[in-house]
Formats: C-alpha cells, structure tokens, sequence
C-alpha cells in the first residue's frame, strides 16, 4: 500500500473512532430548552431516532386530556402536529436514558415530571396486543411514519393473581429500599422474547426503570414492578397496553379501554459511516 492510500485508510479510522465516541457520549445525553427534552440517538426497535419531549398528557383546545382511542385520528393529529404518540418502548428507552445519565437537574425534573404523569393516570402504551388463543399474540404499534408495525410474539402465563384468576403477574422488581434501585428479577426464558418485543434494547432492566420513574412509597421504599397478562382462558381479544401504579406497586399491564397518551416529536438518528468505503450518511430503519 502506497503512503498516500495509508494516510487515508490512517484518516477514515481516526473518523470512525471519533463518530463511536460521540455517538457514544450522545447515548447518555439528556438536554433540556424550554421546557422541553432532548434525547439524542435513543434506541427504538433496530434503530435509533432523535427525541424531543415535553411530559405532559395531550390535551384539545378546550384543556381536556385525549385518549389513545381511534388510530385515523391519531394520524391527524400527527399530520397537523408533527408529533406521534409515546409508545412503551420510547417511554422505557427515555427512563432508562435518565436513569443511567447524571442526575443533573435538567434529568431530576424529567424524571420527576414523568412521575407526577404516572401519579395522575395509568398512561397509554400506544401499542395493542391481539392474543389470538393459547399463547401467541401479535403486539401491534406504528412506527414514526404512522406505518403500521406487527410482530408475533408467545405471551406466557405466570403466577396467577388470587382470588382473581383471570390474570396473571411476573414480578420484575420487588419492593425495596431507595439503595437497592438497579436490583431485578431474574426474567424467566419464556418471558424474554415478549418483553424485548415490547420494550427493545436492555429489556432486563425493565424493573429497575419503573422503579426509577415512579413515586416510592410514602417511606421510600420502591414500588414492586409487575407485568400483568390475562390467563388463557381470558383470550383472545385485543387489548390495550397501559402503564402506572397504586397503592401497591407499578404496573404494566393490559386492558379493553384506553389510557391518556403522550407525544414526542422525533426524527430518525443519522449514522455518519457505513462500511470501510468511505464516508456517507445514511439512515437506520425502523422495523421488528
């Protein structure tokens, strides 16, 4: 190799290395303006996309909070916006990001305005789960071209709730003190492909995010985390994912109805080099 193809090849690999590096530091940023959070390079299903969030439930002009209900007047509301719902993906991504960042004030006043959203409601998902018999399901969502987006996942049963036993529960987290957050349940095998379905990157720390984003216990203790899906014979029919907690512990569970949505604007993260040709940009699509 002539010295001028090494000093290239030498330049292309210095690139490279400074674009992992700020690609990794932009991992773990949080940025606030105006009230409003960014979140660069999150990841979203096989990508990563750009946030920009404002925690606060969707409203119309009269002040009164929408609910995730009727899909063609979701994606109005995304033309007429340029926003789209804050699906349980997106919303796990951002708590995890802020869990793991500095707690900077910018990230402790996120957090803590995601947990007074919690404390208001249980929220909507923004993803269905059509059981169709016995343990498949088809987690249904929309990607942020208001596309829709399937995947067939086994929903198991777990432990189930007594004396209701239409439902059964996974703990993901128990209740513990405010030292112990970041301490989880081991996630059986059979349960690892639905919660990956549904909450994408690092899906086992599932526990220690929602404890982490929900109001403790009025003596600090963190709430104990569940993921809740109906017993067998209480399929199939579609429902609608939602997330919050009571007095008991954070729940992310689903139901007939719908809960109050949030929207975030977003964009698609560029990726600056592709293959050891050169230099170009192209973009990371989203799909299961």
């Amino acid at each position: 190799m002539n010295k001028t193809n090494q000093r290239l090849t030498n330049l292309i690999n210095d690139l490279k290395e400074l674009s992992n590096l700020e690609n990794l530091l932009s991992q773990s940023k949080v940025e606030c303006k105006n009230g409003q959070y960014s979140f660069p390079n999150l990841p979203y299903y096989n990508g990563t996309v750009d946030v920009q969030f404002i925690p606060e439930f969707i409203k119309n002009s009269q002040g009164t909070i929408l609910y995730n209900r009727v899909s063609d007047w979701w994606r109005q509301y995304r033309k007429d916006t340029g926003k789209v719902l804050l699906d349980i993906q997106m919303l796990y991504q951002i708590g995890r990001r802020l869990m793991h960042a500095e707690q900077t004030k910018e990230v402790q006043e996120c957090a803590t305005k995601l947990r007074r959203i919690f404390d208001a409601n249980f929220i909507s998902g923004a993803i269905t789960i059509d059981y169709k018999g016995g343990l498949e399901a088809e987690i249904e969502g929309r990607d942020i071209d208001g596309k829709k987006r399937t995947k067939t996942v086994q929903v198991p049963e777990f432990t189930k709730d007594n004396p209701n036993d239409n439902w059964t529960y996974l703990v993901l987290a128990k209740r513990q003190t405010a030292s112990q957050l970041g301490t989880v349940e081991s996630i059986p095998e059979n349960a690892k492909q639905f919660l990956k379905a549904l909450l994408g990157e690092s899906y086992e720390e599932v526990g220690a995010v929602f404890q982490y984003l929900c109001t403790p216990h009025d003596n600090g203790d963190l709430r104990e985390v569940r993921q809740w899906v109906p017993v067998l014979k209480n399929r199939p029919n579609k429902r609608a994912v939602v997330l919050g907690f009571n007095d008991y512990g954070f729940y992310i569970g689903c139901i007939i109805n719908y809960g109050p949505a949030l929207s975030v604007v977003v964009r698609r993260a560029q990726k600056i080099f592709s293959g050891n040709k050169g230099i170009k940009s192209t973009y990371r699509h989203l799909y299961f």
